[in-house]
């Protein structure tokens, strides 16, 4: 076998040329046989190889130089084929899973006004075959029988479509994937089904709050600007008769044109064949004349220096300051959206942010700058308190004070060059993201910036003073949209025709706009001064080439250390983290409520002080679960132990106010009431399961109560017996970090928190639902104006072996792709349909869950529950049908779903840290769960098969039916074990447990 410098197997791409010259022979047999007939001699020999070279060598393509960071050991080639379609071909011989994206220049920007939504229905038309690959869901297929995932998103400019396969699967992938843009057959017969799809989609978004301000900025637009129109489409704007002529225009119109695309393909395969691919699959994508979007040329708002006030659906509080800007999407090279990010959201002391913090008005600000084809928009959120929605005028004021201070004196290149330094710090120790977010977001990204750096190199960013004035001069009081979105009751005239939200527009006073525009800071505001977190030194101790092994370090009872280098990573960053585990506040929810309100305390007092290490590529803080304190410091290795000192320190001093205390409450107490306006789906998989599975558990609700009857001073008194309280700390150095140093930072960790060593550790009891009795637990929807209804059903399988554990996840992989196509492409049951297996390891148990999850506009719970059960019913064909070939597949594409190559740092230590965080420390478990996977048979799948879903006198089942708005259980179907969730804790106590 030949290898090359580059280590890529050099025999492998020849053997995959040669079977492409053979294939080009057949191809163009005629043309073969005449240059043969030409003369039996060496002529004849000599002209018939000239063809065939002719015939596939790959045409040399303008190219392009694209800068990518020194920590990114792939290789990148930037061509523009004939047709003009301009591809990133990215080799990455190490790589587990292949991918690609194409990004169409077009969105919803480019729907007709009487058909809005038809580019996002045009996006999920072509999910529905090609001319070349007629069976409807044969790409969706391919690409999930070979450990893959494919998806789409119809944006206001671009449209993407991007996949992710098995590394050896590419090519057929990609043959596929080109059809899209090549001869799709936009399937009438499927037309009426994807329109309700998309329906579908936007009724599950319809309580959303996110999906509603968007909506509401829409609809306060300009009527003569693309940006007003609905993006998402419903069976009003696309229901119609003619759609699909409107459909096919459109396609042609806008999908005509490889220059209006952009490509990324990576592939473990070497450059000169990846690009062998994209010219043999792609080179039929249209090259027709492109198409030049015309700019709007009319003011992005149709009014401005008004005040919105807006009804939201959750209990929320916010101040939300829009501005139009000057375009800056082409002058992404100033840093712009960075630079006004960090000077006018940062959390450093003399912030706008600290400043609103100090009068408990405030908890967060979040800044964005939209920036979409030809027009860009600021978007400012700040989050109030209770007390800070009174003051929202005053919120505003402070906000153009500030702007103040930085229009007089921040727009300065020195600041901007502070930004600069970080992206370069960055960009030359960048980890790869995941592979799908790779190839969709540079895709998107090769619409705009230059080929040099669509990698995110900052190697041409350049400041310019004279954009930073022009784009803050336009931050003006008039010139402003001021949304106030409150749970207070007001007066609202008006309502958003598509969401229905309700809102009241009324003229900011212009007294009131003249005292906001000559507003002076205050003498506690200031600019960001040097950062002392940025790291100076870069040694790296450990190299991944030389395997290191997980090790206990010694270290005092009570107190257990493990030390990690990384496998893959030879980069200057660590991750280091301790668990403080308290084992007497096992049954006591009030306790471990109060520790949350302990650890959110506690990070309210490092924002400042520490927001210059999260600028620096640093985090440190703390979170609380359950009886476990944890303390968490990540990033470059030089400043971690400066990050560490100052979250010690905020323990030992604990600086609480009771002002403070009240804030951070409220906070809570909020997110736990808000929980019930999540998507219905989302409520039952994070609320409710774990509320029905494990033990101790409370609702929402029944945590919002604990909380809201906390007081500062049980607070106060909750800490001060923590410092004596008994508990167990175990700590995992990860990375970039020496043994000394752990067992150094370790025991400062101690010292800080641990009085009174234990090694007794606990898990959550777990449920063990009954055998031969199906449980039904009925729920009225937690939202009462949501319209969904949700079906979630959990079969249980308490297992003894990994065997038998990676039968019941084998199973879900091999039925997922046909449930999804059955029940939510064919029977259209809903937006959200999924089936998820996953086993729950504890130190003393392990369970496997096969789950069906159905979300759904139209259809009541039970009617889902007997399509799921229809589904697995059927299913079992499907098992026994299966080839040894295919079994084999489908054991390789779960393992390599389950354990992927990390691409990160901190992916690598999460999955050492789980094990450490269960108490169940098996290190070897990818490997042993591949030995597991290799022993399983057809017979042994079908045997489980039959035991966990189908044999109802053996199944453990238990179904959570959410009804939506409008709906209620049917009295006709009485369950033999009906429950309600009030009853749950009765229930669940008349049950065997696994203790955990």
């Amino acid at each position: 076998m030949d290898v090359d410098d580059d280590g890529y197997d050099m025999g492998q791409y020849g053997a995959s040329r040669l079977r492409g010259l053979l294939r080009t022979c057949q191809a163009h047999k005629e043309n073969v046989v005449n240059a043969l007939k030409l003369g039996g001699g060496i002529i004849g020999v000599l002209l018939f190889f000239s063809i065939v070279r002719a015939l596939v060598q790959p045409t040399t393509l303008p190219s392009f130089e694209v800068v990518s960071s020194p920590n990114d050991n792939r290789v990148h080639k930037y061509v523009v084929l004939p047709n003009g379609l301009r591809t990133l071909l990215v080799s990455d011989p190490k790589c587990d899973q292949a991918a690609a994206a194409m990004d169409v220049g077009v969105g919803a920007l480019e729907d007709p006004v009487e058909r809005q939504g038809l580019a996002h229905f045009l996006e999920h038309m072509l999910f529905l075959g090609s001319q070349k690959y007629p069976m409807e869901n044969e790409y969706s297929s391919y690409i999930h029988r070979n450990a893959g995932s494919n998806n789409a998103h119809t944006a206001q400019s671009s449209t993407n479509f991007y996949f992710t396969v098995h590394k050896n699967s590419l090519e057929g992938a990609l043959d596929r994937f080109a059809q899209f843009f090549i001869a799709p057959l936009l399937n009438p017969n499927g037309a009426a089904r994807e329109v309700n799809a998309v329906n579908n989609e936007h009724t599950k978004n319809l309580q959303d709050d996110n999906w509603r301000m968007w909506q509401l900025r829409k609809h306060l637009a300009n009527p003569e600007h693309p940006f007003h129109k609905f993006s998402t489409g419903n069976l009003e704007t696309l229901d119609k008769q003619d759609t699909l002529d409107y459909l096919w225009a459109f396609y042609q119109q806008y999908y005509g044109s490889a220059s209006n695309m952009r490509l990324v393909v990576v592939g473990q395969e070497p450059v000169p064949q990846l690009q062998e691919w994209v010219q043999q699959y792609f080179a039929a994508v249209p090259a027709k004349s492109p198409f030049v979007p015309q700019p709007a040329n009319v003011p992005l708002w149709a009014e401005t220096g008004i005040k919105v006030l807006v009804q939201p659906i959750a209990d929320v509080q916010k101040l939300l300051l829009v501005w139009e800007l000057p375009p800056l999407l082409k002058k992404y090279r100033a840093m712009v959206p960075q630079f006004v990010r960090y000077i006018m959201a940062g959390q450093f002391e003399g912030s706008l942010y600290h400043h609103l913090k100090e009068q408990n008005w405030v908890e967060g600000i979040d800044l964005d700058v939209n920036n979409i084809r030809g027009f860009s928009f600021l978007d400012v959120e700040i989050f109030l308190t209770e007390e800070g929605v009174k003051h929202a005028d005053d919120v505003t004021r402070a906000w153009f004070q500030y702007l103040r201070l930085v229009q007089e004196q921040g727009l300065k290149c020195k600041i901007w060059k502070r930004q600069l330094e970080m992206e370069q710090l960055s960009f030359r120790f960048q980890q790869k993201p995941k592979l799908e977010d790779f190839v969709s977001d540079t895709a998107t990204d090769m619409q705009t910036l230059e080929a040099a750096d669509i990698l995110g190199s900052p190697k041409n960013f350049k400041c310019d003073e004279q954009l930073l004035r022009t784009v803050f001069a336009s931050i003006t009081p008039s010139s402003m949209l001021q949304f106030i979105v409150s749970s207070v009751p007001y007066s609202l005239d008006s309502h958003e025709p598509i969401y229905g939200t309700s809102y009241s527009k009324h003229r900011l006073n212009a007294s009131l706009l003249m005292e906001w525009s000559v507003a002076k800071p205050t003498a506690d505001m200031a600019l960001p001064g040097d950062n002392s977190y940025v790291p100076k030194v870069f040694t790296v101790f450990f190299n991944p080439e030389n395997k290191h092994e997980i090790s206990r370090l010694h270290t005092p009872a009570g107190l257990v250390a493990w030390h990690q280098p990384s496998q893959y990573f030879a980069d200057p960053k660590l991750v280091f983290t301790c668990l403080v585990t308290y084992p007497h506040l096992r049954t006591n929810i009030t306790a471990t409520l109060l520790l949350s309100i302990y650890a959110a305390l506690l990070n309210d007092l490092l924002e400042a002080p520490l927001y210059p290490a999260s600028e620096a590529g640093m985090s440190g803080g703390y979170d609380a679960t359950g009886i476990t304190l944890q303390l968490l410091v990540s990033g470059y290795t030089d400043p971690s132990s400066k990050v560490l000192m100052v979250l010690l320190m905020a323990a030992k001093r604990s600086l609480f106010t009771k002002a403070r205390f009240d804030v951070m409450k409220e906070q809570l107490v909020k997110v736990q009431l808000n929980k019930k306006f999540d998507n219905a789906y989302v409520y039952a998989l994070r609320v409710l399961r774990p509320v029905l599975l494990t033990s101790p558990s409370a609702t929402p609700a029944e945590q919002a109560a604990i909380l809201n009857a906390t007081t500062f001073e049980q607070l106060e008194e909750f800490v001060t017996s923590l410092a004596e309280a008994p508990n167990q700390i175990q700590c995992l150095g990860f990375g970039n970090i020496i043994q000394t140093q752990v067992t150094e930072y370790s025991t400062q960790v101690a010292a800080t928190f641990q009085r009174v060593p234990v090694d007794e550790t606990h898990s959550k009891d777990f449920i063990v639902l009954p055998e031969g009795r199906d449980t039904t637990v009925d729920v009225p929807a937690p939202n009462p104006d949501d319209v969904n209804s949700v079906l979630l059903s959990i079969y249980e399988f308490p297992v003894k072996s990994s065997t038998d554990a990676m039968a019941l996840e084998l199973i879900q992989f091999i039925l997922d792709q046909d449930a999804y196509a059955q029940l939510r492409t064919q029977e259209q049951l809903g937006y959200v349909v999924g089936t998820y297996g996953t086993t729950v390891h504890a130190q003393r148990y392990n369970v496997s869950l096969y789950q069906v999850l159905i979300q759904s506009g139209e259809q009541s719970p039970q009617y889902l529950d007997e399509r799921a059960e229809a589904f697995l019913s059927s299913a079992v064909d499907i098992l026994y049908e299966q080839t040894d070939d295919e079994l084999w597949n489908a054991k390789v594409g779960l393992w390599q779903s389950k354990w992927p190559v990390p691409l990160k740092l901190t992916e690598e230590f999460q999955t050492v840290f789980t094990e450490i965080s269960s108490h169940t420390f098996q290190f070897t478990r990818a490997w042993d769960e591949g030995q597991a996977l290799g022993d399983i048979t057809r017979e042994h799948v079908l045997e489980v098969y039959d035991r966990v879903l189908l044999n109802k006198e053996k199944r453990r089942k238990a179904r959570l039916l959410i009804y939506g708005k409008g709906k209620t259980a049917d009295p006709s179907e009485r369950s033999m074990n009906p429950v309600s969730l009030d009853g749950l804790k009765q229930w669940k106590e008349g049950l065997d447990m696994l203790r955990g």
